[in-house]
């Protein structure tokens, strides 16, 4: 479900736009991004869960390339079949790592192609699968973001482009604050240093009310300038 609340006031010196979206996956995984005019920033927990049990507190969740950044949530099981029809399976972040240290990607676009055949032979194995992919990209001297989620039934895509001043999460959203004030002209350190300890305090919440919390670990942050 898509939550909107959307907001713009303006004083002597500074002008606002107050937008949250908050987009629940079929998982728990988490992966925050803020937004403005100077660029785009992702932060994200790397705790992952099976059977409501902590697996590793050591995954990747974004990524960075020269021409896009990349967040993932949902879903983080990728399956494929061995040369023995048998099923293997994999995390997302080591098939999207493995992907960016082999080739170079001069848009999203084009990384998107490549990570589609491995999700689509995924989606043909699995019931009900989910991933939600979050690029960051520049297009025109415009920043952009795209969420993609690619669902079951035939690898359903549905695509978003933000292009306002904003904050993005996908996830445990519910320990984020509805409404957040993101300054236009904030620079990047401080939108990383925001977006990293609004994980932090996610982690913190989780421990305190979730049991079991499904965020935690080591917080990582790209940037896209």
């Amino acid at each position: 479900m898509l939550i909107q609340n959307v907001s713009t006031f303006t004083t002597t010196k500074i002008r606002f736009t107050l937008q949250f979206k908050r987009k629940r996956s079929g998982k728990d995984e988490f992966t925050f991004a803020l937004k403005n005019r100077n660029g785009i920033v992702m932060a994200a927990d790397s705790r992952i869960m099976k059977d409501d049990s902590p697996v590793s507190d050591q995954v990747m969740k974004v990524f960075k390339t020269p021409y896009f950044i990349l967040g993932v949530a949902g879903m983080f099981d990728v399956y494929r079949l061995d040369k023995y029809k048998q099923r293997q399976c994999d995390l997302i972040s080591d098939v999207i790592a493995k992907l960016i240290a082999e080739n170079e990607y001069e848009s999203h676009a084009e990384f998107l192609k490549r990570l589609d055949v491995k999700l689509s032979c995924s989606c043909s194995i699995m019931e009900a699968p989910e991933y939600h992919l979050l690029f960051g990209y520049k297009d025109s001297d415009q920043y952009i973001l795209h969420n993609i989620v690619i669902e079951h039934d035939n690898v359903r895509y549905r695509d978003e482009y933000y292009l306002q001043s904003f904050a993005f999460a996908v996830g445990m959203n519910n320990l984020v604050p509805a409404a957040i004030c993101i300054h236009e002209d904030w620079n990047l350190d401080r939108m990383e240093t925001i977006a990293s300890e609004t994980v932090r305090c996610c982690i913190e919440i989780g421990e305190m009310y979730a049991k079991p919390n499904q965020v935690g670990g080591i917080v990582h942050t790209v940037h896209l300038s």
